[in-house]
């Protein structure tokens, strides 16, 4: 899927330069007091869209500032140099984030809109940064918390971010998580339930009342009667 964004965002400028750009390879175009021969131009206008084609976006963003040199009021020309100028930022900001510098990549990309605010596709790469930003975030807070009611509380936080970046895989894998804690959680309410029924079964055997054995008054009244010596007189 990711391929398939990726040639379809290539094409997008390929087929609005062809639309565009058929003036300057027919000879056609702006004329200037310093023309340049037809050759030359088609020549640069094929190497463009070559390096389009290969997604080669830094070589296409040179060879239309070349075309562009060439004619200056082409408002064509500069839409196809920002935006491959963008597409080679989007490609090296990934390159940061592959390297493992998140934070590098967002200061391209941030810096990159500032000077090509039009780009769809800077906006929305810095956007799924701050995406993936916020559940590295909420990774990092799932395993350090502690507790049940804490784990739970870091693990809906995380299934909030997760959510945001639709990847099926890491879904799934909160699900399973998900499933497990909610075992344990009904696993500790069972034995809390079982150890507050023991303590009340213990404490109804503590508070009961102790059996008196019973006497006659006259064994109790009469010391000789449980004396030895009064057992054995006749």
């Amino acid at each position: 899927m990711g391929k398939k964004r990726a040639i379809l965002e290539n094409m997008k400028p390929l087929i609005f330069s062809i639309c565009c750009l058929l003036p300057l390879l027919s000879g056609c175009g702006r004329k200037s007091t310093n023309e340049t021969p037809p050759t030359e131009r088609n020549r640069l206008v094929i190497r463009m869209f070559h390096s389009m084609t290969k997604g080669e976006s830094a070589a296409a963003a040179e060879q239309a500032q070349k075309l562009r040199a060439l004619d200056p009021g082409n408002a064509y020309l500069t839409t196809i140099v920002d935006t491959q100028r963008g597409n080679a930022l989007i490609r090296e900001a990934q390159a940061r984030l592959d390297a493992g510098a998140p934070e590098e990549a967002m200061t391209l990309l941030e810096e990159g809109r500032k000077t090509m605010p039009l780009h769809a596709g800077l906006g929305r790469e810095i956007l799924r940064l701050q995406q993936l930003a916020a559940l590295q975030t909420a990774v990092k807070a799932y395993g350090d918390a502690t507790g049940l009611a804490g784990r739970s509380v870091a693990l809906t936080e995380l299934e909030r971010a997760a959510a945001r970046m639709n990847h099926p895989a890491l879904t799934a894998e909160l699900k399973r998580q998900r499933a497990a804690l909610t075992a344990e959680i009904a696993a500790e309410v069972k034995r809390r339930e079982a150890a507050a029924r023991a303590r009340e079964a213990q404490e109804k055997k503590s508070n009961a009342p102790a059996i008196a054995v019973e006497t006659s008054p006259s064994e109790a009244a009469s010391p000789e009667a449980s004396s030895p010596e009064a057992v054995d007189q006749p």
